[in-house]
């Protein structure tokens, strides 16, 4: 079984892992963290977005 990192910098609410089985199949686990606000979520997104341009 083989990982996928995630991309440096990516920031979730939902840690993810991918993998590839044996058999050449991707799986995505996710593990649901807490809720967020819409609110959060952009100032979130804002806060990448200024730090990714």
């Amino acid at each position: 079984m083989s990982a996928f990192p995630t991309p440096q910098g990516y920031r979730s609410v939902t840690p993810s892992l991918t993998v590839r089985d044996p058999f050449g199949y991707r799986w995505t686990l996710a593990a649901h963290v807490r809720d967020v606000s819409p609110e959060e979520m952009e100032a979130a997104a804002k806060d990448w977005a200024d730090n990714n341009s």
